[in-house]
């Protein structure tokens, strides 16, 4: 089951305190790490979806 919640994305600017959206992540994703490294966020591991039950770890990186 997907949800939206967890596939979204923002980008926060320190300057100004706003949030920004940016393109939404290729699956659900929880528990994952991040990296921002030069003009890009790195989003890596974590669990595909939310739920506790049969959850799976994800190997793929995404790049935003």
């Amino acid at each position: 089951m997907a949800s939206e919640e967890y596939r979204s994305c923002y980008r926060f600017s320190p300057r100004t305190l706003e949030w920004f959206p940016l393109s939404a992540l290729l699956n659900d994703r929880s528990r994952f790490g991040t990296a921002n490294i030069g003009n890009f966020v790195y989003i890596f591991g974590g669990f595909e979806g939310f739920k506790r039950l049969n959850l799976e770890y994800n190997f793929r990186i995404e790049i935003q």
